[in-house]
């Protein structure tokens, strides 16, 4: 699953990656600590913080 939300990243706008960026933010937070779904969340965030910033100057 993780894979394929990434892959997905390449097609998405500079709007939809901020939205998902905020969405994937409040997910985190609302994990609790010990919770599996939290490495794969943050590496999901990592890779739309990583496009965001490779599309900055374009």
């Amino acid at each position: 699953m993780v894979d394929d939300v990434i892959v997905r990243l390449k097609s998405m706008s500079v709007k939809e990656l901020k939205e998902q960026k905020e969405l994937w933010e409040e997910r985190i937070c609302n994990d609790e600590v010990d919770s599996p779904c939290q490495v794969p969340r943050l590496r999901i965030l990592r890779a739309i913080i990583k496009e965001l910033n490779s599309r900055r100057f374009y």
